[in-house]
């Protein structure tokens, strides 16, 4: 789920309202000993506009028939820590760096930009058997403002990842 975002473009703000939307990743890495792993991860997510709202001084324009959508296309570097228990559910706190590119288009008009970004995690994996892992995971993500031809915009998300985790 996508927080809405803060817009600014000189003296003027808005707010942007997203639909839940979808979140697609995959990662590879390698697990050290002691519970360490590192991965590389890919990512990738789309939200619908669902509201604008714009204020110039005391005056509010808002409307919810809009149509548009943003996506965010990513590449993080992860560190996670599984805790380490007996079982097969393994619980993880997870941290990660990266680069996004998001892109915003509203009424047909497109535009795109570069930004940092960082995200923060924790989550469970059910182990199936010693090659396969079930999990579920909730991830806080949010990046730099985007510059959008001029507008600033500010881009966050709650996500509840469902996944599979192949260990060779």
């Amino acid at each position: 789920m996508n927080n809405d975002s803060g817009l600014t473009e000189s003296g003027i703000t808005g707010n942007v309202g997203f639909d839940t939307g979808v979140a697609l990743t995959g990662a590879l890495g390698y697990q050290f000993e002691g519970g360490l792993r590192l991965e590389g991860e890919l990512g990738y997510t789309k939200s619908d506009i669902d509201s604008l709202s714009v204020s110039v001084g005391q005056f509010t324009i808002s409307t919810t028939a809009i149509s548009g959508d943003a996506k965010v296309l990513s590449g993080m570097v992860n560190a996670i820590f599984d805790f380490p228990i007996d079982g097969n559910l393994k619980p993880y706190i997870l941290g990660g760096l990266g680069i996004t590119k998001g892109e915003v288009t509203i009424e047909g008009v497109s535009s795109d930009d570069k930004a940092l970004a960082a995200q923060v995690g924790l989550g469970i994996n059910y182990a199936v058997n010693s090659e396969t892992d079930i999990g579920l995971s909730y991830r806080y993500f949010a990046t730099q403002d985007y510059d959008f031809d001029g507008t600033e915009a500010e881009y966050s998300s709650h996500r509840i990842l469902l996944g599979v985790r192949f260990n060779l």
